[in-house]
């Protein structure tokens, strides 16, 4: 899933009136396509706005494309009748349920990191510090 990464402005053509459009505000609508690597999911996010300085209609798209599936690909966006002031980026919106989580969190408690087979380092319980054993072939070095 992907959503609009925040709010932003966007300036009239006509007298320059600087408008705050709320991203968690824009409708949007997908659309997939099958292609190679599988599916390509489009998200087209669309605003219109009267401009509170002259009254005149300011429309805007922001897209965002995942390919493959999942995956964050491009951006883009374009706006009629105004500027944005900075453009809004469509971002992934990684949603993970509280079991996916802690099962991450469990895996990350078991394991041990190798540093080139010369050091093992393994994190504690609270994931705070790291604790590093030498090895001999360390202490040989010194």
């Amino acid at each position: 899933m992907m959503k609009v990464s925040g709010d932003f402005y966007v300036k009239c053509k006509n007298c320059g009136y600087v408008t705050l459009v709320e991203a968690d505000n824009l409708d949007y609508d997908t659309s997939v396509y099958e292609r190679s690597m599988g599916e390509e999911i489009e998200y087209d996010f669309r605003g219109e706005i009267c401009c509170e300085g002259c009254h005149s209609w300011i429309d805007f798209n922001i897209r965002g494309y995942e390919y493959p599936a999942g995956a964050f690909n491009f951006s883009d966006c374009d706006c009629n009748g105004g500027d944005f002031v900075d453009e809004p980026v469509a971002e992934m919106d990684y949603q993970f349920d509280e079991y996916y989580c802690d099962e991450a969190y469990d895996e990350y408690e078991n394991r041990k990191l190798t540093d080139g087979g010369n050091k093992t380092v393994s994190a504690d319980k609270s994931g705070a510090s790291a604790k590093i054993k030498r090895t001999k072939a360390d202490k040989q070095k010194k």
